[in-house]
């Protein structure tokens, strides 16, 4: 991956360079142009040109996403379980437990 941004970032570099003559007066500008160049959106790809994500619209992925819709739509649609009363504590009773316990002693 970072030889393709090397790669990428070189041959931006040596187009600006390429445009640049002996005759350049102001040199702040061509350093400018140098350091500040917005590099253009392109995907990431290896080197064979091979793209590493699908297309939002690809039918693998469609079929991913209708996959996990209809777990979501299940998950949500089973009522929840019955839980004992006494699993449940209000942050004063976890207080109160935790006021008492023993204290520790220093460590040696």
């Amino acid at each position: 991956m970072s030889e393709a941004v090397m790669d990428f970032r070189g041959a931006t570099w040596e187009a600006i360079i390429d445009r640049a003559d002996e005759s350049s007066r102001n040199l702040n500008q061509f350093c400018h142009q140098l350091t500040k160049t917005t590099a253009l959106k392109c995907p990431i790809t290896d080197r064979m040109r091979f793209i590493a994500y699908p297309s939002a619209n690809s039918p693998p992925l469609q079929e991913h996403y209708a996959q996990v819709e209809k777990r979501v739509r299940k998950f949500m649609d089973t009522p929840p379980s019955s839980l004992p009363e006494d699993l449940f504590i209000t942050p004063a009773t976890l207080h109160q437990i935790v006021m008492r316990l023993p204290k520790k002693g220093p460590r040696t």
